[in-house]
């Protein structure tokens, strides 16, 4: 299920799961010493569904106008 298919993934609860997203990360890293690759690659898996979802909920919280891009050659 998307973010756009759940309304009930505010931009709020969007925020607090990207925010612990470090934490299941940091568990990520100690599995990694004794997981196998299969494990890690559906965590990661699912971590990356959780970043996607989250922040396609945030997107209301974003600013409507990107700010300029810097022109680096000039």
């Amino acid at each position: 299920m998307t973010a756009r298919a759940d309304p009930r993934l505010t931009p709020r609860k969007a925020l607090c799961r990207l925010q612990s997203i470090g934490y299941a990360l940091e568990e990520l890293s100690i599995l990694s010493e004794t997981a196998t690759a299969k494990d890690l690659t559906s965590t990661l898996y699912v971590l990356s569904q959780v970043v996607e979802e989250s922040t396609m909920a945030m997107q209301p919280l974003l600013p409507k106008h990107a700010p300029p891009k810097i022109d680096r050659e000039a």
